[in-house]
């Protein structure tokens, strides 16, 4: 076990494992979870693991039980891989998944979700997952997590009834959370689990990517460091994120292929937190709470959500998540940049991409004039998140801090050749392709190919 570092909290790593939902045509992102790529060698799972191992981590995997119902054995297999190899398994809850025939045996209406399911559609889903655990790894898992990060008051007393000492589903800075408690440290529910809030979130997109994996050393510090609520506030307790399995494979290209350099990038933010402290566990947490050490505050009453109903409750979360980010971090604008590429990259919480092109302007008003203006042309050019303005576009791509982004240099060439654009012009069009080719954008060489055919052939 890896000494810690002084005043340094343990930092609680959690990977969701959920399966797609229709098997046929997502077979390949499960192959390579357990077998890997022809002339690759290990899975994703066995290189997360080798990672693990190498840099003495500890994770908890949560597993979606639920993808039993489509994938047989490989779900009780993949829990059965991590727990021999050390590492601790929970369930996910992820009722989605469950086929109609499920359903149709217990004669009861299927549930879409955590949040609108009855107490007895909750309890039939709980109890499987719990089953399935249990045969999977021999023992009954410590805690649960709900897909999407959702629960409730029947969910929480379930799990109390069940034996299961953590949820882990509380996600303050997700603004579809039933109840905006805004809790970054651990606490207890009354006559309930006790609640192990996601701090750090969505770790899976590029902004987070380049934040926590590939920025050494300096950026890694000061953010560890402002999300250390529990340090401040002088407590002994894990700082938990999350993670998707699923951020390890390059789903955009055909077929899907394992994400070598993300795996790299994890690699590397691993042996950073190696040097830095060490990882808990659920069980370091159970331990840390049996002796006393996590110095919990008063308990939230399950009452809390009373006969709110699902609605209501999502009203009761700020009427303007957008306008928070922008209140909170307006002193930082390359922060707020970023929390608008999670939102650019995040189609639940933002399907129309408004809420992105939002921070995006604002963090270019603030002084963000890169990645923010690239963003804004992006947008701009195609009409995403916004009404489609090509002088405002021209404006935003042709600026010259543009000028090292291999792929602002391919989105100017789709300017230069659009005919409606103002800076219209087809030689300008291959030459930005060509740049962009030079700078490493493989995407643009066949592009390369098609411009200069036009080129050649003339208006």
């Amino acid at each position: 076990m890896m000494a810690q570092a002084d005043n340094a909290p343990p930092l609680l790593i959690t990977v969701n494992v959920d399966l797609p939902r229709d098997h046929a045509s997502h077979d390949d992102p499960v192959r390579l979870f357990m077998q890997g790529e022809t002339g690759q060698g290990a899975s994703v799972l066995e290189r997360l693991l080798d990672i693990a191992d190498r840099a003495g981590l500890r994770l908890v995997f949560f597993i979606d039980y639920c993808a039993h119902n489509r994938y047989g054995g490989l779900v009780r297999g993949i829990a059965r891989l991590l727990d021999e190899a050390g590492q601790e398994v929970a369930p996910l809850l992820h009722p989605r998944v469950l086929r109609d025939a499920f359903w149709k045996r217990r004669r009861m209406e299927q549930a879409e979700d955590l949040l609108s399911a009855a107490h007895e559609q909750l309890e039939v889903v709980l109890d499987y997952v719990l089953g399935q655990h249990l045969l999977a790894v021999g023992a009954r898992p410590l805690a649960v997590r709900g897909t999407d990060y959702e629960y409730g008051r029947s969910l929480l007393e379930l799990l109390t009834s069940r034996h299961v000492k953590f949820h882990s589903g509380v996600a303050p800075l997700r603004p579809n959370q039933p109840l905006w408690l805004m809790r970054q440290a651990p606490f207890q529910w009354e006559s309930g689990p006790l609640e192990l809030p996601i701090t750090i979130l969505r770790t899976d997109s590029d902004a987070w990517q380049d934040m926590l994996w590939r920025r050494f050393p300096a950026e890694v510090e000061e953010v560890l460091q402002r999300l250390d609520v529990c340090v401040r506030q002088g407590r002994k307790a894990p700082v938990i994120m999350a993670l998707d399995l699923k951020g390890f494979i390059d789903r955009e290209r055909t077929p899907p292929r394992m994400d070598v350099e993300r795996l790299r990038a994890f690699a590397r933010f691993a042996a950073y937190l190696a040097q830095r402290g060490r990882t808990w566990g659920l069980r370091d947490v159970l331990r840390a709470r049996e002796e006393g050490a996590l110095q919990l505050d008063a308990p939230v009453p399950i009452d809390i959500f009373g006969h709110v109903s699902h609605r209501r409750a999502h009203r009761m979360a700020p009427r303007d998540p957008v306008k928070e980010m922008e209140k909170k971090w307006r002193d930082n604008p390359a922060l707020l940049s970023e929390k608008a590429e999670d939102l650019w990259n995040d189609p639940e919480r933002d399907p129309e991409r408004q809420q992105a092109v939002r921070l995006f302007r604002k963090a270019f008003e603030l002084g963000e004039t890169r990645w923010a203006a690239y963003r804004l042309g992006y947008a701009l050019l195609y009409g995403m998140g916004t009404e489609r303005d090509l002088e405002e576009a021209s404006r935003m791509l042709l600026r010259q801090e543009l000028e090292d982004i291999s792929s602002a240099r391919f989105v100017r060439s789709r300017l230069y050749e659009d005919k409606d654009s103002p800076e219209h012009s087809l030689e300008k069009a291959l030459a930005e392709m060509k740049a962009a080719l030079e700078m490493g954008l493989k995407e643009a060489q066949k592009e390369v190919y098609r411009l200069e055919r036009m080129v050649r052939s003339g208006p």
